[in-house]
């Protein structure tokens, strides 16, 4: 009796492992795991940084400066005294003296102005060309730098006139001009020719 019981016991033993493969057997195959895909970390690249463009920097303006005044008188760098002669482009200008008149004869000045008689001499020293003589280019600045009146005089004989002098020639002779009474202090100017400076005289030296 126990060996029939033993074999039935081994039996279902057989019985349940049969069983068990059977239904490992018929379960459906599990998937393979996916493998884990690490990517690796990506490595951002180096942004250099904007750099903001260098405002120029404004320029200083200087402080705007008043003009400044440009006296109106001539300049006298080469001023001298009556008596003096000088000589340009071969000619020698001698105004040896000046004399103021209230009135020359019958001619009378303007109300508040006089008479400024000069005489004066002329050479060409030149031994070649001529010189033409013009009284127009003997003018009289007051301190301003305004040009005097030249006049011409009935009671005057020898007032100097436009003319050729040839080379050696010399003439003397007077200029008059009309002048106010309060201009005390005046020059006598020579133009001469527009590349030489012009000659002056003072009548205070």
């Amino acid at each position: 009796m126990n060996t029939k019981h033993n074999f039935s016991m081994y039996t279902l033993l057989v019985s349940l492992v049969a069983l068990s493969l059977i239904a490992v057997a018929c379960a459906p195959a599990k998937a393979a795991p996916s493998p884990v895909v690490i990517k690796p970390t990506q490595i951002p690249t180096n942004v250099q940084p904007t750099i903001a463009p260098t405002q120029p920097k404004p320029t200083a303006v200087p402080p705007t400066k008043a003009p400044t005044a440009v006296p109106t008188a001539k300049p006298v760098s080469n001023l001298i005294p009556f008596g003096t002669a000088q000589t340009i482009s071969e000619v020698s200008i001698l105004p040896s003296k000046f004399q103021m008149m209230p009135q020359s004869g019958s001619d009378k000045p303007a109300s508040g102005d006089e008479y400024l008689v000069v005489t004066i001499t002329i050479e060409n020293t030149s031994k070649t060309a001529n010189f033409n003589f013009d009284p127009a280019s003997l003018v009289v600045l007051d301190p301003t730098g305004s040009v005097m009146s030249m006049v011409s005089l009935k009671s005057l004989t020898n007032e100097l006139t436009t003319q050729t002098l040839k080379p050696g020639a010399k003439i003397d002779g007077v200029i008059a001009y009309q002048i106010p009474q309060k201009d005390d202090k005046w020059t006598l100017e020579f133009k001469g020719t527009n590349t030489n400076q012009p000659l002056m005289w003072s009548n205070i030296g």
